[in-house]
């Protein structure tokens, strides 16, 4: 079975957890170390072919990513954003413990706005191993049973296996018939 599939997925976290290098890793397989504030949000599309249940489905997933800036706002701002998302990645920061703390209050804003939709966590910046406050367990007691992904933008490790565990779990639920494709 062969699937195109079109899909909006929003990147949320707070501010300087690394988001908009994630995309740029992603999408150009580039990294700047430079911070620069995103204001609003900025939309980037990536084609990737996905094959699932053991090369019986091949997908083509566009996914169009919604890099949604940290900063605080109205819900009513982050629901314009949120809506029509089909899946989000959460990213915290594994060098501040105070933006995991966040994640939770995120994740329900989006799912306020989305319903149950697919949900991963990109623990960011794993290259700074010196300074790594927090891990997996930790992610696993305050936000329950998620995916997680630990990346760096930086060097690249994790990010692409996080954008297509997304896009997989996008694909499932087209298969399932939860969602039409274009």
């Amino acid at each position: 079975m062969d699937l195109n599939i079109i899909q909006k997925v929003c990147l949320v976290g707070d501010p300087g957890v690394g988001k908009t290098s994630l995309v740029r890793r992603f999408v150009l397989d580039q990294f700047n170390d430079r911070y620069i504030t995103t204001v609003g949000t900025k939309v980037t599309k990536k084609k990737m072919k996905l094959t699932l249940q053991d090369g019986a489905i091949k997908a083509e997933v566009i996914l169009m990513i919604w890099d949604v800036a940290g900063q605080k706002k109205t819900l009513q701002t982050k629901q314009m954003y949120f809506r029509g998302s089909k899946g989000a990645l959460v990213v915290c920061d594994l060098t501040r413990h105070e933006t995991l703390e966040g994640l939770k209050s995120i994740i329900s804003d989006v799912q306020g706005e989305t319903g149950n939709i697919p949900i991963i966590v990109m623990a960011n910046k794993a290259d700074l191993v010196d300074e790594i406050k927090y891990g997996v367990q930790d992610i696993r007691d305050c936000l329950g049973e998620v995916k997680i992904f630990i990346t760096s933008a930086k060097t690249g490790v994790n990010v692409e296996e996080a954008f297509a565990g997304i896009g997989e779990d996008i694909v499932q639920i087209v298969l399932d018939g939860n969602e039409e494709g274009p």
